[in-house]
């Protein structure tokens, strides 16, 4: 889980930009976002049983926070 990274933690300035690989359900969506308020937030998820998953979790916090949130249903 995100919350266990240490590295948002120690470095010091806010994430602008952050590419998540393999993004299964977008569980972390809401932390980039909202805790770490990381204002561009690309995810990649091929899997295309988690396409309405993942895009209503990017409706959700997009109505939240002012984060530009783009989806690639594709593998990296």
């Amino acid at each position: 889980m995100v919350e266990e990274i240490l590295h948002f933690k120690n470095l010091g300035h806010p994430v602008n930009t952050l590419i998540h690989v393999g993004a299964h359900e977008a569980e972390e969506l809401e932390v980039y976002a909202c805790k770490y308020k990381v204002k561009n937030i690309l995810l990649m998820e091929p899997n295309p049983d988690k396409y309405s998953v993942i895009n209503s979790k990017i409706q959700k916090v997009s109505a939240k926070t002012d984060s530009n949130i783009v989806f690639y249903p594709i593998a990296a």
